[in-house]
Formats: structure tokens, sequence, C-alpha cells
């Protein structure tokens, strides 16, 4: 891991996510890189209603000092970059990962409610647009780096795609679980082929990345979340690693998707493996 991505604005939810991330940083050796974007409408030399160019300077003057007092976090390490963007966060994150060649975005999340459900946090506008992993921290976790981490697959087990999981896997000693989740009402022969279908992979990737096999479950219920939710809890997860398919434009954009619901209620990392 090169290059971790932190977008920032500053509340205790995307601090948690940077401290995670400079954990991240500090096991790896990753530069982490802040960013936090201010929104200019207009470029200085364009015409502005009395008042406003004021203002715009104070607001990046404000982020810009902001930025520069991470430095002084005393985990800040010497790993810590800070950059101030133009324009709007969730579309510069994804953007900005790619130019950077970052391995991972980070991000904080507060969960949503009413309208924001249907519009979507900045974490989750990046979940459905970057082509880099993305991670979420939601703000009320307060563990360590993980120690149980689970793969929650549903026929997407292509070793590249996981291949992040893995590695981070290594870097952090974590076990791992692979878990398949079935409808309530399929037929216990197709459970059991699931199943033996999750143990010879297990064995493959143990081979494929040098780590411990993962344990493998299939499990059934009548609510995908209610189930993943369950499993962690019983299971004493603290990371879900899930895969997204990406969609562009706005049909895509209210296309329901399982990782973008699990960003909203999860109370421990997730990891989002993206297609």
């Amino acid at each position: 891991m090169k290059r971790i991505l932190v977008p920032t604005d500053f509340s205790p939810a995307a601090d948690n996510a940077l401290g995670y991330a400079l954990q991240l940083g500090a096991l790896s050796g990753a530069e982490v890189v802040a960013v936090h974007a201010v929104s200019l409408p207009l470029p200085e030399y364009a015409v502005q209603p009395e008042g406003i160019q004021e203002y715009n300077h104070y607001r990046v003057e404000e982020a810009r000092l902001r930025l520069e007092a991470l430095y002084a976090r005393p985990d800040a390490g010497d790993k810590l970059t800070t950059v101030l963007l133009n324009g709007a966060m969730q579309e510069l994150v994804p953007e900005k990962a790619l130019q950077y060649d970052a391995d991972l975005i980070v991000m904080g999340t507060r969960g949503a409610d009413g309208l924001r459900t249907v519009l979507g946090t900045n974490a989750a506008e990046v979940l459905s647009r970057s082509a880099v992993p993305v991670l979420v921290i939601p703000d009320s976790y307060e563990g360590t780096l993980p120690r149980r981490m689970l793969l929650a697959v549903q026929h997407e087990e292509n070793e590249f795609l996981l291949a992040p999981a893995f590695q981070l896997q290594a870097l952090c000693g974590a076990d791992l679980i692979t878990l398949h989740i079935a409808s309530e009402d399929t037929p216990v022969e197709k459970l059991e082929m699931r199943a033996m279908e999750l143990e010879l992979l297990a064995t493959k990737w143990s081979h494929d990345y040098g780590t411990a096999a993962p344990a493998s479950e299939v499990v059934s219920g009548t609510d995908f979340h209610a189930a993943l939710n369950g499993f962690v809890r019983d299971q004493d997860i603290d990371m879900v690693v899930m895969v997204t398919h990406r969609k562009t434009g706005l049909p895509g954009r209210f296309q329901k998707s399982r990782t973008r619901e699990q960003a909203f209620q999860t109370r421990v990392p997730l990891l989002s493996l993206h297609i």
C-alpha cells in the first residue's frame, strides 16, 4: 500500500476516519493524503457581487488553516499530506484517487436519514462512483485495525477483485471469514453446494495469497442486512468487505445497492471493492 486518500469536512466522523487511515499508514508505510474541497462557483477574475469575493477568500483561508492544523495531531507522524481542492467532494474524490494513484479511500460516515437516504451522503456517492476501494468508517466506531474480517460474497469471487481484502488481511494479521447469505427459501442441497464451493475457494485463496485459509459460512434469511449484521455481531467481526457494482447517471443513483445500504447502517468499518 503506497497511498491512502482521506476526504475530510473536519467533522468528528471525518476525524475518526483520518485516525483510522493514519493507523493503516503507520502499519503499511503508506502516505496519507487528507483532502478538503471548497466549491467556488466563479474564478477570481470573474465579476462577482460585492462581498462574495471576500467571503470566498475567507472560506479558502479557513479551510487552509484547518488542514494545516491536522499536522498537529499526535498520530500524524511524517506520512500525512494535505490538499485543498475546488469543487464538489463527491465528484473530486474518485477522480483524485486515480490521479494520485491511491490504493484506498477512507471516509467517515454519519449514516443517513430522510432526504439524505435518497440522494446519498458524500460517502455513498463516492461508493457508487469510485474505481478505487473505499473503506467507510462509522463515526461511532472506536476500535482498532481489523482482527476479524468478514468477506460477504454473493458469487463475486474474482481473485483480482478481492485482492485488496487479502492484502489488508495479511497486513493486519487478521482472521478472515467468507459468508454467503441466501434467501430463506433456498433448498438445502443448494446451501450445501454453496458451502462446498466456498471451502474450495478458501483453500485456493490461502495458497495464492499465502494467508491462513478463511473459514466459510452459508446462512439464509429473509433480509440480507439483518442476516449480515446479526452475523457481524455474533462473530465479533470488526470489518466487513463487500463488492459494489459501480453505477453512473441518475437512473443508477436510484438503483438499490446492498453495499450502499450497508454503509448507512454498519457499526464496523466497511470495505467496498468495485467492479
